[in-house]
């Protein structure tokens, strides 16, 4: 019986013609291949195995049922959800995971891939994975053997293997809160990370821009290598940027440095190794405010110079917010029976029997008793003050949870010897903090530093021309002015009970001098100024003029004795002045281009604004012409004319 290779039968009896003589041996034959055709055909009830290829051409099959070994076939359900790389929730311990795929595996190949969650357990080393019951294999990410946390609890994976020996995986499910943990991972376009990304090795590389033209490199337990030779240290703690302690920056670089800012403020401990400003210049102490080109530079904090051996720069603009330092400004001359302004912005204050003068000695501005109050009563208070303008102190930010720490050094010289004590206070008069000092020999001068950080309560003003802080030097105080130590308290109280008495003795003398109070945690040295800038910050509060060349501009005669005289402020005043104070009118001439010169015999204050004063000047002598043009002049160096009440 005949078949083609299309599996097609053909008719083993052609057509029978009538009276056609069957051959016994034709039909057995016949038969016999009828026999064996269906001998090798599939038998409907699936007893028979098929042993070779069955062609279908556009045939399919249909109906078949589920695989359930390696061996078997696959249906349709089966190839369409793939159930075969499914292995459910891995087994195992968390650093040796099983895998139990339906159907099971038979042996390892090159090119299988499997899809698992991971158990409640995350990996804490190099992990292994056993698949179908078959042996333990390396479970790789990229060729290295996992790090702990990268087989996740509770992730889903996917793993090919690339040889019979390892798995290669990949975390296929990220999400809420976990990070994405890679080794390796790159990306051609945009990506936006919206949760942490961890980079586990410690030489992984963050690049920026093209060709990484920036590269961050981490390194274990050191901190951040920007280009691997500009350190940026954040683990060490005496590297930290911005740390709230030991503040440093560190700039070794021997490339230039430009700042172009409007102005830049260095609030850190800065050390400066072969640094080159804007101009080629090396910074020094000596340009530590023009050289570095356009930008305005503020020294806040502490300067470590390792070109000039760690002194620090004695000029850093701003940095003292003490004026008058040293006494050397006394537009007002030596005040006897003092109890009051005596050098410019100091005040001597007097509550009690004791009686002093004062002045400027030998770099000291000095205050001696002469007359005692041998027992102070609970209401006696004698101190040296200066209030500082609140434009001065707003940067502190006094009063606020930022409040900024701070350094006062000065240079004492006392008579009495024993515990003294500084109180910074208000202008409210009822937040302050004390401290003590000591003086150990007898008008011997001693040095001492004080660090305090500022009140973060209270009231404090901002950035006006009123008292930002009060700076009290006590020579004396009573129980009504006695507070604790080294805490900010409530009240207007300026040493503790612990205070000597200054004025128990004519022979006594208090000094202080080169008093700076400062930004920071370390006392530098005394901030530079010249003597015209001193000058200029003390006229703020006080215009004076002394001596024989200074003259008023002019002004108009009213009458034959009256002249209106306008003398203009050599700075800005803080507020208008409200008063003029004349010691003795006879050093005063005044006259006109024409007259006689006159002999002054009154000045009156008639008003003032920030730059200029009014006065109303009088002369006995007559001989003055109405409505021409006058003036007013010192005829010795002993003429002096104060504009006053722009002190704070």
């Amino acid at each position: 019986m005949a078949r083609n290779g299309s599996g097609t039968y053909s008719n083993p009896y052609p057509n029978f013609v009538s009276g056609t003589v069957i051959s016994s041996t034709e039909v057995d034959t016949n038969n016999s291949q009828i026999a064996t055709a269906l001998t090798q055909s599939i038998a409907v009830d699936g007893q028979s195995v098929v042993t070779g290829d069955i062609p279908l051409a556009t045939h399919k099959f249909t109906a078949m049922k589920v695989g359930a070994a390696s061996t078997d076939s696959l249906s349709l359900g089966q190839a369409q959800a793939e159930a075969f790389v499914w292995c459910g929730t891995a087994g195992g311990g968390a650093d040796a995971i099983t895998l139990s795929p339906s159907p099971a595996i038979t042996a390892y190949a090159a090119g299988q891939r499997f899809v698992w969650m991971a158990s409640g357990s995350t990996n804490t080393t190099a992990t292994t994975v056993a698949i179908s019951g078959l042996g333990a294999i390396a479970l790789q990410d990229n060729g290295a053997a996992l790090t702990a946390g990268q087989h996740a609890a509770g992730k889903m994976f996917m793993g090919i293997l690339n040889t019979t020996s390892t798995v290669q995986i990949m975390q296929v499910q990220v999400s809420g809160t976990d990070p994405l943990i890679v080794s390796s991972l790159t990306v051609t376009g945009d990506a936006t990370i919206g949760d942490d990304l961890t980079l586990l090795s410690d030489a992984s590389i963050l690049g920026f821009g093209e060709n990484t033209d920036v590269t961050l490199t981490h390194v274990h337990d050191t901190g951040l290598l920007l280009n691997s030779t500009r350190q940026l240290q954040f683990n060490d703690a005496s590297q930290y940027i911005n740390a709230p302690t030991a503040t440093v920056l560190d700039i070794n670089a021997t490339d230039e440095i430009e700042l172009n800012a409007t102005a830049v403020d260095i609030n850190a401990t800065l050390d400066v190794s072969g640094v080159t400003t804007h101009g080629g210049n090396v910074l020094s102490d000596t340009d530590s405010t023009d050289s570095l080109g356009s930008s305005t530079v503020r020294w806040a904090g502490v300067w470590t110079d390792a070109i000039n051996g760690g002194v620090a720069p004695s000029h850093f603009e701003g940095k003292n917010r003490i004026d008058n330092p040293s006494g050397v400004i006394n537009q007002r001359g030596a005040q006897t029976g003092l109890n009051g302004f005596f050098s410019d912005r100091w005040v001597f204050g007097d509550i009690g029997a004791a009686v002093v003068n004062g002045n400027t000695v030998s770099g000291y501005l000095e205050v001696d008793v002469t007359t005692v109050d041998s027992s102070i009563a609970a209401g006696d208070l004698y101190f040296l003050q200066q209030s500082i303008e609140g434009f001065n102190t707003s940067d502190l930010l006094i009063g606020t949870a930022s409040a900024k720490t701070i350094t006062i050094s000065f240079k004492h010289k006392h008579t009495k010897t024993g515990i003294h004590c500084v109180s910074f206070v208000n202008g409210a008069a009822n937040r302050n903090y004390i401290f003590e000092y000591t003086q150990s020999v007898s008008n011997t001068e001693e040095t001492h530093s004080e660090t305090v950080t500022l009140d973060t309560s209270g009231t404090w003003i901002g950035a006006t021309n009123g008292i930002g802080l009060k700076v009290f030097f006590c020579a004396g105080g009573g129980s009504t002015f006695q507070g604790s130590a080294d805490t900010w308290q409530a009240g207007n109280l300026l040493c503790t009970s612990n205070q000597v008495n200054d004025m128990d003795s004519v022979s006594n003398y208090f000094r202080i001098t080169d008093v700076q109070l400062e930004v920071g945690t370390v006392a530098t040295p005394l901030e530079y100024e010249t003597y015209s800038q001193t000058l200029a910050k003390c006229q703020r509060y006080l215009p004076a003029f002394n001596g024989t060349t200074n003259y008023s501009s002019w002004g108009s005669i009213a009458s034959t004795t009256v002249i209106y005289a306008i003398w203009n402020f050599p700075v800005h005043t803080r507020i208008a002045p409200t008063g003029v104070s004349v010691a003795d009118v006879s050093h005063f001439n005044c006259g006109d281009t024409l007259s006689t010169n006159q002999v002054v015999t009154g000045v009156a204050f008639s008003s003032a604004g920030l730059n200029s004063g009014f006065v109303i000047v009088t002369s006995s002598s007559g001989g003055l012409t109405a409505t021409r043009p006058g003036l007013m002049w010192g005829n010795t160096g002993a003429a002096q004319i104060l504009f006053t009440g722009a002190e704070l």
